[in-house]
């Protein structure tokens, strides 16, 4: 269960200096686990509203109060929020590790995205977009 995804999100939980680093280059769309995508969704929402850290116990108040997820997705992320347990991770090796992570994810999504496009199944944007996407992925950092 130590994928980096759930670094991260255990360390969003525990870990203020590495949440206000990180937290503002992190998106949802980076999570391709649908469970792990939910909980970062509330996290964000959460230290955006009240600019704390949220707890494990706001986590499963705030998904049993959504209405987009199922039973079963619930029993999930459930599991999830119980073992975001306090460990702590290096935080120069955390940081350095979830940055690379975001670079990987946008610049996935972006050929995808691109590849969406060149196959000509996107309404909205033409291949003309497909270097500012790729470009725009290749500039994720943190600094």
């Amino acid at each position: 269960m130590d994928k980096i995804e759930f670094l991260i999100l255990r360390n969003f939980l525990h870990n203020e200096q590495f949440t206000r680093k990180v937290l503002p280059f992190i998106k949802a769309e980076y999570f391709e686990d649908t469970s792990q995508k939910v909980i970062f969704e509330e996290i964000l929402n959460f230290v955006q509203k009240y600019n704390q850290l949220a707890t494990k116990e706001i986590l499963s108040i705030e998904v049993e109060n959504r209405k987009d997820i199922n039973e079963d997705s619930f029993k999930q992320i459930s599991n999830l929020i119980e073992n975001l347990d306090d460990d702590p991770t290096e935080i120069d090796w955390l940081v350095n590790t979830t940055e690379k992570w975001c670079r990987d994810r946008a610049i996935y999504i972006a050929l995808m995205e691109s590849i969406h496009i060149a196959d000509g199944k996107d309404e909205k944007k033409n291949r003309d977009s497909i270097p500012s996407i790729l470009s725009d992925a290749l500039a994720v950092s943190f600094d």
